[in-house]
């Protein structure tokens, strides 16, 4: 059971408190509840105790040993959502958001916990499904790829592969692999202005176009870093960044990142803030709804709009 505190005193709070004591099977332990405003002493609802007001949060997380907040609000303390997530960050521990607050801020998201009951459930048969796929496609794909690597190798020299960082599922940062496509400077170079030089090599480009250089993301999916399905993965400065200017955009990390997602799906550019918080929204509904079947669904999108 986890130990839990609802951060809300108000006809939503307590009606999760309802739900989640007739259905035991979700795993919640509550320890109170948690203010943003009112606070007297002994008030409590079913034997759980008001606790006290936000600024106590830290102290009662560490006294109860708390594994997850659920924060279930008002709709007029929708303005105090960023701060409480802060909050929940700098003392460590998870949170969730319940019902109206997720469909408030970004329209028709929906967020329920019973969902848990379901998650854990598809996690095993979806990790097989992404090992065996991303072998079949290795081994499909092993021709072209020792073509690759030879071209690469005779047109430039360095590495075959390149890697950067991205942010992965629950902030986890890993190396994203694909195909070199760059020329590889010399050291001696380094006084020089290589922006002023074409650094895109002709196969290179060739590369990018047909998204070939993409191939070895296969030993990302087969290490667990990506799925072939899920959000696509940030950069940990464009995540900073996102994060700091977007509510809820952390939120995207409790999914792992994919090749393919239901936001590159519906909204396959992201070059303003308002396409980002377009793109949000199918993110945080594959977080909410993701499933094998959802997965398969939206592989087949992808592969249909790709090829038309």
């Amino acid at each position: 059971m986890k130990n839990t505190l609802i951060i809300g005193w108000n006809t939503e709070a307590l009606k999760l408190c309802d739900r989640i004591i007739a259905y035991p099977a979700l795993g919640y332990n509550i320890k109170g509840f948690i203010s943003l405003s009112v606070y007297a002493n002994g008030l409590q609802y079913k034997n759980i105790p008001l606790l006290g007001t936000f600024d106590t949060i830290g102290s009662w997380v560490k006294f109860h040993k708390i594994s997850v907040v659920l924060i279930a609000i008002r709709h007029d303390q929708h303005g105090q959502l960023d701060e409480i997530i802060e909050r929940c960050r700098t003392v460590k521990v998870e949170y969730r958001i319940v019902g109206d607050v997720y469909d408030t801020v970004y329209g028709n998201v929906i967020r329920d916990i019973y969902q848990d009951l379901f998650r854990k459930r598809h996690f095993n048969l979806r990790r097989l499904v992404d090992i065996a796929f991303a072998l079949f496609l290795m081994l499909l794909f092993f021709p072209i790829y020792l073509i690759i690597i030879s071209i690469i190798k005779l047109e430039s020299h360095g590495p075959i592969y390149y890697s950067q960082p991205y942010v992965g599922q629950n902030g986890r940062t890993f190396p994203l692999y694909k195909f070199r496509t760059m020329h590889q400077h010399d050291s001696d170079l380094s006084s020089v202005n290589i922006a002023a030089f074409d650094m895109t090599t002709r196969f290179g480009f060739f590369l990018q176009a047909t998204r070939l250089d993409e191939i070895p993301q296969l030993i990302n999916i087969i290490k667990g870093d990506l799925g072939f399905v899920g959000p696509k993965p940030d950069k940990p400065f464009d995540f900073e960044s996102l994060q700091n200017q977007i509510p809820l955009y952390a939120k995207r990390l409790s999914a792992k990142p994919g090749v393919m997602g239901l936001a590159q799906l519906h909204w396959p550019y992201d070059e303003t803030i308002s396409d980002v918080k377009e793109k949000l929204k199918y993110d945080l509904t594959y977080c909410e709804k993701s499933g094998l079947f959802l997965d398969l669904s939206i592989i087949i999108k992808s592969m249909v709009k790709l090829m038309g």
